[in-house]
């Protein structure tokens, strides 16, 4: 018989798809990683038909995998309860998106000073910028229900991206703004917002030829991709 033994906390952090039991990860399945991350989504549990489309698709009659699958994340965990089945329906012991949430209102709460952040709450967003950097499993973003999850991410990342770069622009740390932008078109090469950033940085720096090279480089990707333009501001903030 199996024994489980219960572990000081466990969590789903659904920023990276890491489970995590205390300060360590176990070592999971593919779908024995998917299967938290999928009920962490669905806050209000799934059904075991639910989660056998979702994991199971390619098999007729996934009821006996999912409950095989359940039992086996449980023990890997060390607790009978982190996931608890009620109502005929599975369900985490936890609410892991609720950081998701508190997330999306730091981000949003940012965006909307016009003045440069404090310390306590720039620390806070390029801690989850980091966390956010990190690549999720291949397993996750393989999969179709993550799709919506994995893009709302990267928008998050993005935002705090901008706001962070726009903060340290402010603070005259040219370095960290331009890394910034870097790292966005790096994501988007036709990022208009970050190509704005990285010229604005080379100007305040005194690197006007630099600030050209960006906008040519931006323009010829425009055109190639596009088949536009930077927009007139672009020009005007050039003085061309």
């Amino acid at each position: 018989m199996a024994v489980f033994i219960a572990p000081a906390s466990w969590n789903v952090d659904l920023l990276n798809g890491r489970i995590m039991v205390g300060e360590s990860e176990p070592r999971l399945s593919p779908l024995e990683r998917c299967l938290p991350v999928f009920l962490g989504i669905h806050g209000g549990g799934a059904s075991r038909e639910e989660i056998g489309r979702a994991l199971h698709a390619h098999l007729d009659d996934a009821a006996d995998a999912v409950k095989v699958l359940v039992y086996r994340v449980r023990l890997k965990i060390g607790d009978s309860t982190c996931i608890r089945f009620d109502q005929g329906r599975y369900a985490l012991d936890h609410d892991p998106s609720h950081e998701l949430r508190r997330l999306e209102h730091a981000a949003l709460a940012s965006s909307s000073l016009d003045r440069a952040l404090d310390q306590r709450l720039r620390v806070e967003l390029e801690d989850y910028r980091a966390r956010l950097r990190r690549r999720r499993p291949q397993v996750l973003l393989d999969q179709d229900w993550f799709e919506r999850v994995e893009r709302q991410l990267r928008q998050l990342e993005r935002t705090l991206s901008i706001r962070l770069a726009a903060d340290a622009f402010e603070r005259r740390d040219f370095p960290t703004a331009l890394g910034l932008a870097s790292d966005l078109v790096a994501l988007d090469s036709l990022d208009e917002e970050a190509w704005e950033i990285a010229i604005r940085v080379q100007l305040a720096m005194g690197k006007r030829g630099a600030a050209l090279a960006d906008f040519r480089r931006y323009g010829d990707l425009l055109q190639r991709e596009l088949g536009s333009a930077p927009p007139q501001r672009f020009r005007e903030l050039l003085s061309i």
